[in-house]
């Protein structure tokens, strides 16, 4: 296990931060895959949402600034090695357990990415229902 310094902590500890605010009423995180490897084994995804305002947000300074994942000088996008899964929803679930860190949230009805809504027994979506399940599922992927 590598050692990180104090003034990095506080700098992931800023990101996640500044994550939090940026994704605080977002329910889907747009995965644009970047660039594949001629083996396949390592993608460049580049997660973003669109504002309310409809204009696309690229988070992937922010996600290598929270320590989620490195950043491509090359392409442009969060660096992902491995194959057999969805590399874009990997990179999706990494962003909501590092933001919310294992505490409740609010369930957001329709929108709700969580899988206790899909797992029996089935919870009921609403604004009054909390989760306290694995934060991972809290956002929806959506692939370009």
């Amino acid at each position: 296990m590598t050692r990180v310094s104090q003034a990095r902590q506080a700098e992931i500890a800023e990101a996640i931060k500044d994550l939090r605010e940026a994704l605080s009423d977002v329910d889907v995180i747009y995965a644009d895959v970047v660039h594949v490897s001629r083996s396949g084994m390592f993608r460049c995804i580049r997660p973003f949402i669109v504002t309310e305002d409809r204009r696309p947000w690229d988070l992937t300074y922010l996600v290598a600034r929270a320590g989620i994942g490195k950043a491509s000088q090359r392409h442009g996008g969060i660096e992902m090695g491995g194959c057999g899964m969805d590399m874009g929803f990997a990179l999706v679930y990494e962003i909501g357990r590092a933001i919310n860190d294992g505490q409740p949230w609010r369930c957001r009805g329709d929108r709700c990415g969580s899988n206790e809504h899909v797992n029996a027994p089935r919870v009921a979506s609403g604004p009054d229902v909390m989760h306290a399940g694995d934060s991972g599922y809290r956002f929806r992927k959506e692939t370009l």
